[in-house]
């Protein structure tokens, strides 16, 4: 069975059951990385791209925070 496949399986699950497997997977990362929390930082050009496309969806709101 593919990832794509048990993925489409649990989608099907009830909310309770979803929660056993996430946090299953939880564990299993966790034993993974030796409890370690894994911190992931965006790229500069990610963020940057972030930054003007939320200044610009949302410049209105922006302009009335200014006043």
């Amino acid at each position: 069975m593919s990832a794509t496949e048990i993925i489409a399986e649990i989608k099907k699950l009830p909310v309770s059951e979803q929660e056993e497997v996430l946090a299953f997977l939880a564990r299993q990362r966790n034993e993974r990385t030796g409890g370690e929390a894994t911190v992931r930082y965006a790229r500069d050009e990610d963020v940057d791209k972030a930054i003007e496309n939320v200044m610009r969806d949302r410049a209105d709101l922006f302009r009335r925070l200014a006043r």
